[in-house]
């Protein structure tokens, strides 16, 4: 094993993000993935574990709330975009 993994995976991701610099979307798009990388995380963490039915000592998980809310998610987001289908930019 290396020694030092975190540091070493830091100095390595801060090196990435200096050379994205001039790519400010680049950073920008890494940024809101994060984001809602982090909020995707909170909202199912929150569903499954609300879910979660103990049988003895045995914690049993039903990811189907989860799931059934991000299928219920892209399915509205689809029809959101379907409805800017043809609006165009104002000049």
């Amino acid at each position: 094993a290396e020694p030092f993994p975190i540091i070493q995976q830091v100095i390595a991701n801060q090196l990435t993000y200096r050379g994205e610099l001039p790519a400010i979307g680049t950073i920008i798009e890494q940024v809101l993935g994060n984001i809602g990388a982090a909020v995707q995380e909170n909202i199912s963490g929150s569903l499954i574990e609300a879910n979660m039915r103990m049988a003895g000592d045995v914690r049993i998980y039903d990811f189907g709330p989860a799931i059934w809310f991000w299928i219920g998610s892209s399915v509205v987001s689809m029809f959101l975009a379907a409805t800017l289908w043809k609006v165009k930019l104002r000049e």
